[in-house]
């Protein structure tokens, strides 16, 4: 269930992404930073006390969990590489 769940997130981010016209964009920080998530996450972990000012807590807590889990990264580069390139319009079945 957990996984259907972020799963469904993931493809809402890809398509509002696409819509605004920035998904090449995005693939390419996300292509970027896929080496070094794990670091990238921790630093996240560790400024978030400053960031909560900034930035609603929810949305940084779900961006954490995508850079803390590979797969998660993954997934999101596969369905906007699919959303550019015409392949999905909607969400992953």
């Amino acid at each position: 269930m957990e996984r259907e769940k972020w799963k469904e997130e993931l493809d809402r981010f890809a398509l509002r992404v696409h819509k605004m016209g920035l998904g090449s964009v995005v693939l390419f920080l996300l292509e970027s930073v896929r080496p070094l998530s794990g670091i990238i996450f921790n630093f996240g972990l560790f400024g978030r006390p400053i960031v909560d000012v900034i930035v609603p807590r929810e949305f940084y807590d779900r961006l954490l969990s995508v850079l803390e889990d590979p797969q998660k990264i993954e997934y999101l580069i596969t369905r906007l590489e699919e959303v550019e390139d015409g392949m999905a319009v909607g969400p992953s079945s």
